[in-house]
């Protein structure tokens, strides 16, 4: 997964995701195949929760609401309000580890012509029902079709992995040590953000967005 392997040797990597993901045949099986899992509390707890060292688990913390809300060119967040992956290293003594993925948002534009507002409340509306929502962007076309396909856009993808940050392991967190947490790991994705933007041909005026 980006490389990480080089930076941390030896971690066990987990994937994951909405359960709704896992209800879709062959894309269940995809998912599986690459590590992935689903994002619920008792599964963390099991990856988090395993003898051996070095088991890892990569999530989208912004989840459904940061994706419908993706837009070629900007950096928004769904993170101010996410605290429960930070009680949750807590409660597991597991280091946090902050991870930007410059290019991600331009892989795919979005559908024009659409109220955004009315497209997230659609695209979020699926995803409570059904689990998954439909990809409603445009990508490159397999057949050389004018109009769009699900093939992500011939962009350059690049992982900046940051730090671990050392999480000391106890049972009943306080509301305080779970904020100092959060704001030291807001922080340094920034930082890495900031630190890294230009040489990844991002303008300086550019900054990202919590919300």
């Amino acid at each position: 997964m980006s490389g990480i392997h080089k930076i941390y040797p030896g971690w066990q990597t987990w994937g994951v995701t909405l359960a709704g993901q896992f209800y879709w045949p062959l894309r269940r099986e995809l998912l599986m195949l690459g590590g992935g899992g689903v994002a619920s509390r008792r599964n963390l707890k099991w990856i988090l929760g395993q003898k051996e060292k070095g088991q890892a688990v990569a999530i989208v913390v912004g989840g459904i609401n940061e994706a419908v809300a993706t837009h070629p060119g900007k950096y928004h967040l769904k993170l101010k309000e996410r605290k429960g992956f930070i009680r949750m290293a807590i409660t597991e003594g597991a280091d946090l580890v902050p991870m930007f993925h410059f290019g991600e948002n331009e892989a795919y534009r979005p559908v024009e012509g659409i109220c955004p507002e009315r497209l997230r409340n659609m695209q979020a509306h699926l995803m409570n029902r059904f689990g998954f929502t439909p990809p409603l962007f445009m990508g490159k076309s397999l057949l050389g079709l004018p109009w769009g396909g699900l093939v992500p856009l011939q962009v350059r993808l690049e992982s900046v992995i940051g730090g671990a940050i050392r999480v000391e392991k106890h049972a009943n967190p306080t509301d305080d040590e779970v904020d100092r947490l959060h704001a030291a790991y807001c922080e340094k994705l920034i930082y890495l953000f900031e630190t890294h933007k230009a040489k990844y041909g991002i303008r300086p005026e550019q900054r990202i967005i919590l919300y």
